[in-house]
Formats: C-alpha cells, structure tokens, sequence
C-alpha cells in the first residue's frame, strides 16, 4: 500500500478490479468507543473500484476534520459498514454528517442470535492469512493504543499498522457483500 503525506494526513488510493455496486463502503478508526468524546483518526473506504485511507497526523482535529466532511458528504450512499450504527454514531457527534447506512453486521447478529450464538466479530466472519500463519496483526482495540503511542512521539510509522488495519476491515465487508449478495440487495430498514 502507497502511503502519501500532505499536511495534517497520510493518504492511501488502491485501484482496485472490483469495488461496489451502488453506494460507499466504509469504515473507520477511533481514539475509543464514545462518539460524543472520542475522535475520528483514520477513514476508510471503497467508492467504486477506489480504495482510499485518509490518516490523520495531527494533534488538532480541525483541518482533518474539514477534510473528511468534504469527503463522507461526496461519497455516494448508502454507505456499507460492518456494525454500521458505530460509523453513523461518529459521523454524526464528529462531523455533524447523516447518510444512509446498511449495517454489514445486521444479518450476521441476526443469525447468531437464532442460534444462540454470540455475536461475530468481522474476525470470526472472515479471516486474514496473518491469523492462520500467525503472524503479527494488530485489532481495532489497538487503534487507540497506536493513536496515542504516536500523539507521544509524532513516529509515523506507528499510523502505518491502523491504516492497514483500516484497509484489510473494508476489503472484508467488501468480501461479506460480494460473497452474499442476497442478504444486502434489499437492505429493508437503512439505519
């Protein structure tokens, strides 16, 4: 993955031989799980065949924040997320953006709880070859952790892992959406 830095961010742009149909899929990194107090710090998402991260750098939220309600506003909805009312919630307290949304989630919790099964983490749905192979990985628990290792020490190299974090996320919604059309072609309720 290409990263570029201009000013307050690092970009990632994949072109990529598949992207999706109608709508954004999206996803994004946070300083923890509270809309109303924590802050957006990577976006994430595949409009078309484009795959682009945008990484925040900066200690200030300002100008990153500017950038990302030009963008989210521009992307075409719905947008697709896995738990998507956590993105919406975000959008939402963060950047004072509503869209439509589909949660990538909703049919998967919804089969879990039939079964008397907890709730699949995108994990448990669909894997990543560093998990077989055991090799290093880090969670979206870690994201924070990563955030404020790098606020302490301003070492971009500590941003690369939660961008590529970020990425393989949306590239396994996208997977769940091409692999079962069928539970997302009529979403019924948008949250």
């Amino acid at each position: 993955m290409k990263i570029t830095g201009i000013k307050d961010t690092l970009t990632a742009k994949i072109d990529m031989l598949v992207g999706v149909w109608e709508g954004s899929v999206i996803d994004i990194e946070t300083t923890g799980l509270n809309p109303a107090s924590d802050e957006i710090v990577t976006l994430g998402f595949i409009e078309d065949n484009k795959l682009q991260i945008i990484q925040r750098t900066s200690r200030d939220k300002a100008e990153y924040y500017n950038e990302l309600k030009e963008i989210v506003i521009n992307l075409k909805a719905p947008f697709y997320a896995y738990n998507g009312s956590f993105e919406k919630r975000f959008l939402h307290a963060q950047l004072g953006i509503e869209k439509e949304f589909v949660d990538v989630f909703s049919p998967w919790r919804i089969m879990a709880e039939s079964k008397g099964q907890k709730w699949p983490k995108l994990d448990d749905l669909v894997s990543e070859p560093e998990m077989y192979l055991g090799l290093p990985r880090i969670t979206g628990r870690e994201c924070p952790i990563l955030w404020k290792n790098y606020l302490q020490t301003m070492d971009r190299e500590l941003l690369t892992p939660i961008m590529e974090h970020n990425k393989s996320d949306i590239l396994r919604t996208l997977f769940l959406l091409i692999q079962y059309p069928e539970l997302y072609e009529k979403p019924g309720k948008l949250i």
